[in-house]
């Protein structure tokens, strides 16, 4: 005799899961067997998440590209009424959206925290560039990953917030202006140019200065 029961149909194998359930206090549906992060069942040549297998007893088939999300947030439900169909970017964002997704410091691979972080934007916008390499080299990251986090393309959140508790903004630019430039300001011109990433036109146009002065300020940190 086989070890596990012969299901017919999607619908024998649902009505047998059934029986093993239980629901929480917020109406979740549960099943008794099973630890992982999401229930699954073999059957029928295949793994088969609950999640998924209940949307499509319920609903009908699931569109190819499409996960089956929960508006309940438990990994473990599979109570139709709290499914519902989302592409993987939407299922991600709603995760980020719902703070389900560990980033920053929390997240397993980070190496170090938010004053480290603070340090770094710190010393992109005011110290000399090797200063900011070595703080790089101290911190075990290369150079491509210090530049990615003062853009904000990782740790995004750290990084804005160390902008605007450093110069009262999550760009960490300052306010146009028409009066003359401080030393902190014609600093940070010249960082953001030496990155490459902007020219003197578009730099001038975020500090709120014509090209000329942009130009003056890095003729005057060749010096």
């Amino acid at each position: 005799m086989s070890r596990w029961p012969k299901y017919k149909s999607i619908y024998e194998l649902w009505n047998a899961i059934k029986k093993d359930t239980f629901r929480t206090k917020e109406g979740c549906l549960q099943w008794t067997r099973g630890s992982s992060r999401y229930p699954q069942k073999y059957w029928s040549g295949r793994i088969w998440r609950l999640n998924r297998l209940s949307y499509e007893v319920n609903f009908g088939k699931i569109p190819k590209g499409m996960d089956v999300c929960h508006t309940c947030d438990n990994r473990k439900c599979f109570e139709p009424t709290h499914l519902f169909l989302g592409t993987r970017k939407e299922n991600m964002q709603d995760a980020v959206r719902k703070n389900r997704v560990p980033s920053g410091e929390k997240h397993h691979l980070a190496i170090f925290g938010y004053d480290a972080v603070k340090k770094l934007v710190e010393k992109f916008y005011s110290a000399p560039r090797d200063e900011f390499y070595k703080l790089a080299d101290e911190l075990d990251i290369d150079r491509s990953q210090a530049y990615k986090i003062i853009r904000g393309r990782i740790r995004r959140k750290e990084s804005q917030k160390a902008k605007l508790e450093l110069f009262g903004r999550e760009d960490g630019l300052i306010e146009p202006r028409n009066g003359r430039l401080t030393k902190i300001e014609r600093q940070m011109i010249c960082a953001w140019y030496s990155t490459g990433e902007f020219s003197q036109r578009a730099v001038a146009r975020a500090f709120g200065v014509d090209q000329k002065t942009v130009i003056n300020c890095i003729n005057e940190r060749k010096l």
